[in-house]
């Protein structure tokens, strides 16, 4: 048994592709639009440390995405199929104003392909210099991105932190790369939506216009629980059912604060052996949870993370956001749920079903809120029936209207097999309806039930929703 090396240390410093878990619902639809006959772009956007980057690596990955979801790979790219994949990661981090996008996309290109894992050898690229337009740099990509794809290559961007970028970028760059993205797709990652940094420009842009969004937020239960398992396991540790649950509860799903707090727990565990028999007794989690969290919230990497997060936030955020963290407040108002759906795609919530109102997202980040910033003055209190009736009808208007309506029926028909076929002709109205968007409107709503509330697979037939039936759902109207 190895137990001289912190396996979470690593995950949280270098990206490892047999270490990567979650985003599968993401991570598909990349898959298939970029290697689709006609390519689409993608954009990825989440909080700074959600994964984002970890994310572009795993796609990109020969081991990763491409062998574990090869399924969903156009048929000409499987092996032997003929085509190939090229990813060009670019981060841009530390693009400023004075930068010309195109010269980093055309010197990025030339670098990639002397690589030794490039597809073609001995590519002549096109001679090129800095002082070069844009407009003379572009043909000199777009060209060499025509010959590529002759050659069987398909060129994927990858844009990382792009959000600079995009602030400065004009409705000329965007056309231009607009001609470039029917060849060679982008995937481009934010920290926040597109349309919230240009709604100057995003509707009439031919570029962000037609960019697919995708929302980085926490893993789901069961990737969670496998970041906390999993590491451990190949250093030969079995971590029981209790200790997962009690770091679930302090990280959250956030996958930065859930693998800090493994990091630290390891530590912990590997001085003092008892400490996993301690916590199989939940009478001791209290003094315990309290030790923990007042050790991690004094880690420098931690605090300034969660300092950063709290003061990217509007004043609108911080103060719904506080709302939530108090136990007995929660959204009541159609601007304030709306607000609360930000932070949702901000991993800072989550949103209980079974209840009807947004939880912050491990007991940290709350005691980061109770320790470190100011309360507002506290709204009057709505009894609980009514929170459940009245906020609940709000909270699900958040959900994109396919998940939203998925949910709506299973619950409208509870403990009895929905059929694939009944929740097809029940949910889309249209042609674009397929089992597989079907399972993956189920996966997305699986990350938001909470313990005694779940929806079971019934193999080859359909879907079952189950609540535990001490405790009645909330009430969902149409």
């Amino acid at each position: 048994m190895n137990t001289s090396q912190n396996p979470y240390s690593r995950l949280l410093h270098l990206f490892d592709a047999d270490h990567f878990y979650g985003r599968t619902d993401e991570i598909i639809v990349i898959l298939q639009v970029i290697t689709a006959p006609h390519p689409t772009s993608q954009a990825i956007y989440g909080s700074r440390t959600i994964g984002k980057t970890a994310l572009l690596n795993y796609i990109k990955d020969p081991n990763g995405a491409l062998y574990t979801y090869r399924d969903f790979l156009y048929s000409a790219y499987h092996v032997g199929g003929g085509r190939y994949l090229h990813f060009v990661y670019i981060n841009l981090n530390l693009f400023t104003q004075g930068d010309e996008l195109f010269f980093i996309l055309v010197t990025s290109l030339e670098n990639s392909l002397d690589d030794d894992n490039s597809p073609v050898s001995e590519f002549e690229f096109a001679s090129y210099h800095n002082h070069m337009t844009k407009q003379e740099l572009h043909t000199i990509l777009r060209d060499t991105l025509r010959r590529l794809d002759e050659m069987g290559v398909r060129v994927v961007f990858m844009l990382d932190d792009f959000d600079t970028a995009v602030m400065v970028l004009t409705i000329e760059d965007d056309h231009l790369l607009r001609t470039i993205a029917d060849i060679a797709p982008f995937i481009i990652a934010t920290e926040r939506p597109i349309p919230e940094l240009r709604p100057d420009i995003v509707e009439a842009s031919p570029l962000l216009g037609i960019l697919r969004p995708s929302a980085l937020g926490l893993l789901s239960a069961d990737s969670a629980k496998s970041l906390i398992r999993q590491p451990a396991q190949n250093s030969g540790i079995f971590i029981s059912d209790n200790e997962v649950a009690f770091l679930m509860n302090i990280g959250g799903k956030h996958p930065f604060l859930l693998l800090s707090v493994c990091e630290f727990y390891f530590n912990m565990r590997r001085d003092y052996p008892d400490l996993p028999k301690l916590l199989s007794n939940q009478d001791n989690w209290g003094n315990i949870r309290n030790q923990f969290i007042s050790r991690l919230l004094n880690l420098s990497h931690i605090k300034t993370v969660l300092q950063r997060t709290w003061t990217t936030l509007s004043s609108d955020e911080q103060r719904v956001l506080l709302y939530i963290a108090d136990e007995n407040d929660t959204p009541q108002t159609p601007d304030t749920v709306l607000i609360a759906g930000r932070l949702l795609n901000k991993a800072l919530a989550e949103l209980d079903f079974q209840y009807g109102v947004y939880r912050i997202s491990g007991e940290l980040l709350q005691e980061y809120l109770n320790r470190y910033t100011t309360k507002p003055p506290t709204q009057p209190k709505t009894s609980t029936a009514t929170m459940l009736t009245a906020n609940a009808k709000r909270l699900i208007q958040t959900l994109s209207p396919i998940d939203r309506n998925v949910f709506r029926y299973l619950v409208k028909n509870p403990n009895r097999v929905c059929t694939f076929e009944e929740l097809l002709d029940a949910v889309w109205t249209d042609t674009d309806k397929s089992k597989r968007a079907l399972e993956a409107s189920i996966h997305r709503l699986r990350r938001h039930l909470t313990d005694g509330q779940e929806i079971q697979n019934i193999r080859g037939r359909g879907y079952k929703y189950i609540a535990n039936p001490n405790i009645q759902p909330a009430k969902i109207t149409d």
